[in-house]
């Protein structure tokens, strides 16, 4: 493996800054999808989870869905935002 020991230190060497970015854009989705999802349950009065899940309107997976939907029968968050908060994610100027 070149100058290197084992395989670990030629993925630090050559990959190790691409494995940094990989894992900072993972957190900040999930703290973006929570926020998110946290945001929506106090606007709605929910108390927890359980509230949340009695929501009709409520997808598994909503919260990860911000970009517009392919098909029409897709359902994404930009959507819901619209829909149950009279709120458009995408005029926020907050962004």
């Amino acid at each position: 493996m070149g100058n290197f020991n084992n395989y670990h230190e030629f993925w630090i060497s050559r990959f190790g800054d691409k494995f940094f970015d990989m894992g900072t854009f993972t957190r900040l989705a999930s703290e973006l999808e929570k926020g998110l999802k946290y945001y929506y349950m106090e606007k709605k009065g929910y108390r927890n989870l359980i509230d949340l899940k009695q929501d009709k309107s409520y997808k598994k997976g909503i919260f990860q869905k911000l970009m517009p939907a392919i098909n029409k029968n897709d359902f994404n968050l930009i959507e819901l935002f619209k829909k149950e908060l009279s709120y458009n994610l995408e005029d926020n100027s907050q962004l």
